[in-house]
């Protein structure tokens, strides 16, 4: 949540109640002053070396049962930049790539997947485990141009995914996905805490 009460300082005492009265006491650890993220989590999710055909980018795997063709597409986010297009190539519906990563359980993370819309009918990314009742998606349905969608998580146990999927059930349907990006908050931001 954000704090906006500027006398905020380390070590002050926290206490947030919800609407039955249950209270939840913690420490302020940290007074943000701006906010510092660690060292890219992804690996290969930008320049999408080794996608070519059925084979996906290196580092980055199909996911079981919806299989689809890649492309290195040379109109990405960036100037200059190459990005993912995921086609569906009609064996299975909804057809991508997931990549697994070591986390830190209860950490604070930025995810900012950028997206543009083809022509299924959406890209969809998510992160987290697809089962678990903290799983962060969203979805590319109305961007014809390069989109980036930010979202702060926090992430349950060691180990997480992220998935990049075509909602489609036709094939030939494609979308695009370049600069994905998941960085550890070591930092809040200037009206953010850390509570321990």
């Amino acid at each position: 949540f954000d704090i906006t009460e500027a006398a905020l300082v380390a070590g002050d005492k926290l206490i947030i109640r919800d609407s039955t009265g249950k209270a939840l006491t913690g420490a302020i650890k940290a007074v943000g002053a701006g906010e510092t993220l660690g060292s890219e989590g992804l690996v290969n999710a930008s320049s999408w070396t080794g996608a070519t055909g059925a084979t996906p980018p290196t580092s980055w795997s199909t996911i079981p049962t919806r299989l689809a063709t890649f492309a290195i597409y040379s109109g990405g986010a960036g100037a200059y930049e190459t990005a993912l297009q995921i086609t569906h190539c009609g064996s299975g519906n909804n057809p991508g790539v997931t990549q697994a990563l070591v986390t830190v359980d209860g950490g604070l993370y930025k995810f900012a997947p950028r997206l543009k819309h083809g022509t299924g009918t959406y890209g969809f990314f998510g992160i987290g485990t697809p089962t678990s009742a903290n799983y962060y998606w969203g979805n590319s349905a109305a961007d014809a141009n390069w989109a980036t969608y930010t979202k702060y998580v926090t992430l349950d146990g060691t180990s997480t995914q992220v998935n990049l999927e075509i909602v489609s059930t036709t094939s030939g349907q494609y979308e695009f996905y370049d600069e994905i990006s998941l960085k550890r908050v070591t930092v809040p931001g200037a009206n953010g805490v850390t509570i321990v």
